[in-house]
């Protein structure tokens, strides 16, 4: 599993990520919300520990930024507010999942787990895309692929972030144009940008 971490506690964030890399996992950390809105908009995760209080850019907001951007990836809360309002704003501003601190890692390590499990098994449904009037039928990790390079047609697209989470139900997407002839465009319009 790939993880983000977004904890300005270098303690916290050192537990988890330690723990985490102990379980298998590769994780990347942020210190504050605004480099963790970065990242997570950047790079490709199969889950986000998001803490609520953060320099510059807090938690929540750093959630909501990602719902409206159609950003799926599964978000773990952690933080110290643990009233039942408090984990209520934190689900509903598109958290999908809260724990409160302090925390038993193994605990919060089962839950990345469930949540990683439950976004894969969403990712699997076949979708179909239109290319030149016929249709193809892919998975819809790689219509995802196809539809972050079109939207990032004027950057050049790294391997790297070409994984990214896909859409929760399959869709149907229309392409007019070739896309490996796109992709080479796209990114030989960045190059010489």
């Amino acid at each position: 599993m790939r993880i983000l971490v977004i904890e300005d506690d270098k303690d916290v964030a050192s537990f988890i990520r330690n723990g985490l890399v102990q379980a298998g996992c590769n994780v990347d950390h942020a210190a504050n919300g605004r480099d963790g809105l970065f990242l997570a908009t950047t790079e490709g995760y199969d889950a986000l520990v998001v803490d609520r209080m953060l320099p510059g850019i807090d938690g929540l907001t750093v959630i909501r930024t990602l719902r409206a951007s159609s950003n799926t990836t599964p978000v773990l809360i952690l933080s110290a507010l643990g009233e039942v309002d408090d984990r209520v704003k934190g689900l509903k501003a598109g958290g999908d999942d809260y724990l409160v601190k302090p925390f038993a890692f193994s605990e919060l390590l089962a839950r990345l787990e469930a949540l990683a499990r439950r976004a894969k098994s969403a990712v699997e449904a076949p979708a179909t895309v239109l290319r030149a009037a016929a249709g193809v039928t892919m998975s819809c990790s790689n219509c995802a692929r196809i539809s972050s390079t079109l939207r990032n047609r004027h950057r050049l697209v790294t391997s790297r972030a070409m994984i990214v989470p896909a859409p929760a139900t399959s869709a149907t997407t229309a392409v007019a144009a070739s896309v490996p002839s796109m992709v080479e465009r796209s990114n030989a319009a960045a190059i010489h940008q």
